[in-house]
Order: structure tokens, then sequence, then C-alpha cells
């Protein structure tokens, strides 16, 4: 098995799925989000300890936390993202696509005109 053509596939499907999430962001956020994304796979956690270990940065674990902690504060980011992933999932959800939604967090914004609602559903 050749490990690393596979770490290769890994990272550019990373590399994809992250430039989706921060497409319409300034470069630094792009970079951000790219090592969280791969942070977060990689430790199989969202401490950012944990995370910042998983990058095997030259600088100190405790300097890369105290970075990726002041890039959470970014305004405006998390909107960007949580836009970006909603089209990415939208294009995923056809015609013929069952939504099954809890009826206590029901809300009409996600749901598609020819969805099925219900109690139970």
């Amino acid at each position: 098995m050749d490990y690393s053509r596979i770490a290769k596939k890994l990272r550019d499907k990373i590399a994809g799925f992250s430039g989706e999430l921060s497409r319409g962001l300034p470069k630094v956020t792009e970079r951000f989000i790219r090592e969280m994304v791969y942070g977060i796979q990689a430790s199989q956690s969202v401490v950012l300890t944990k995370i910042a270990r998983t990058l095997q940065e030259t600088i100190s674990v405790k300097k890369v936390e105290e970075r990726l902690s002041r890039q959470l504060l970014r305004r405006d980011m998390g909107h960007k993202i949580q836009e970006n992933l909603l089209e990415i999932a939208s294009a995923m959800i056809g015609k013929d696509t069952l939504l099954i939604l809890d009826p206590k967090r029901h809300t009409e914004k996600v749901c598609k005109e020819d969805a099925v609602f219900g109690e139970g559903t």
C-alpha cells in the first residue's frame, strides 16, 4: 500500500473541502479553516491544544493554540462558513430527498416545499 499517495489524496480532499468552506474569505482565514479541518480530522477532537499538536509546526504548541484562538474571534467568519456549507449541502438535496426533522427543533427555513412533515417523521 502506498501511504504517501493516500496521504496526498487526503490532503487534496481536505484542501478542496476547506477551499469551498472558505470561499469569499481572506487568505489568512482560508489557511485557518484548512488547518482546523485537517486538525479536527487528524486529532478527532475540537480541542485547540490537540489540533495545534497535530499541525506539527516549528513554533510551540502554545503559540499555535493562541493563533488559532485569535482566528476564531474573526467577525462574520462563522456566518460565511455557514452560508458556504449550506450551499454545498443544498446541492446534494434533490426533489426526491426525504427530510426527516426533529419536531422539537423544526424550522421551515431548512425545508423544501416537497418535504414530508409530521409527528414522528
